[in-house]
């Protein structure tokens, strides 16, 4: 799996190199766009893509612990401050 970077948007890259490249290296044919693929496929996978699934699975995943520690850090405000009033009425 290349992840995000799907076989068409490789693709679409190889054509933009291609025509970007002196005619007689375009001539080389399907061998060297074989070579860029797989070329530009082992690069991408360095880059540690995740998959558009996975990105919004973990994206909803940090939403609701963004959620969660909210009403934590309310709660815990709320218990400070309850303690703090009653610090203060002991003096």
């Amino acid at each position: 799996m290349i992840g995000i970077m799907d076989k068409k948007k490789i693709e679409q890259i190889i054509f933009q190199i291609k025509k970007n490249l002196p005619q007689e290296i375009r001539n080389l044919g399907s061998d060297f766009e074989k070579k860029i693929y797989e070329i530009l496929k082992k690069q991408l996978k360095k880059l540690n893509f995740v998959s558009q699934e996975k990105f919004n699975t973990q994206n909803k995943s940090l939403a609701i612990m963004r959620k969660k520690m909210l009403c934590i850090e309310n709660r815990l405000k709320k218990i400070e401050k309850q303690n703090k009033s009653k610090h203060q009425e002991t003096k």
